[in-house]
């Protein structure tokens, strides 16, 4: 095993990287000029009126630890596969409480959590393309999710006109410091308790092409690429 591998599986040493992860975000989220778009969006679910299972990529979880006004009623999904453990050490030390499981593994137990949590009017975080991908492409659990609670799935998303993104399935974007950021928030979508299948697909594909315009959208705003979503199998994006 390499050394590197090694001393990560150090619970001391993960807990070191989880505290100097959260010292960068918030050193970064304090010297950027954040510009947020729909911020009414944003409060009038943030401010308990009502719950909302807010979604954002996989790939935009780090900064987006920023973006809620009281971590304590906002409940975080986050995988039970290991590399989930990190994640969820550092959404934790970030002020939320965390809901553990996915739609591959735990996601039974998990989903009647989140009903609950709903349904108590507390809202709910959730990274539809999670934990493994494919990137920027929804999993049908949020649409359940919402259709089960009447609780309205709410895209949103930052960007940075500096940042670093990675090789890793989900293009994790990091943010770096003293430039312009962007909190966005899109419309909620409601899903009727009555959804059928058809319907329950069509849902399923709004939040995700709402998610990515909204995702792209911002990019362009602070002059960033646009990091495409994984292409659809036996369809003309592989072509």
């Amino acid at each position: 095993m390499k050394l590197g591998k090694r001393i990560m599986k150090s619970n001391a040493m993960q807990w070191v990287v989880v505290y100097l992860f959260v010292t960068y975000i918030r050193f970064v989220y304090w010297t950027t000029r954040w510009e947020i778009i729909n911020p009414d969006i944003r409060d009038r679910f943030t401010l308990g009126e009502e719950p909302m299972i807010m979604t954002c990529w996989h790939g935009r979880i780090g900064m987006m630890a920023k973006s809620y006004k009281d971590p304590k009623q906002m409940h975080v999904l986050i995988s039970i596969h290991r590399d989930g453990e990190m994640i969820a050490r550092f959404i934790e030390v970030m002020g939320y409480p965390t809901v553990r499981g996915s739609t591959s593994k735990g996601g039974t137990e998990a989903l009647r959590t989140m009903v609950k949590l709903l349904k108590n009017k507390q809202s709910v975080f959730f990274t539809p393309d999670g934990p493994r991908g494919p990137r920027m492409r929804a999993a049908p659990g949020i649409v359940t999710l919402a259709r089960l609670t009447g609780a309205p799935m709410v895209p949103a998303t930052f960007a940075t006109e500096k940042r670093k993104v990675s090789k890793s399935w989900d293009r994790f974007v990091l943010p770096l410091p003293f430039g312009r950021g962007v909190f966005a928030y899109g419309n909620p979508i409601y899903v009727p308790r009555d959804a059928d299948e058809t319907a329950m697909e069509r849902y399923r594909l709004q939040i995700e092409t709402e998610l990515t315009e909204l995702v792209q959208h911002t990019d362009t705003l602070v002059g960033q690429t646009k990091i495409e979503p994984d292409p659809l199998p036996n369809s003309a994006e592989t072509a």
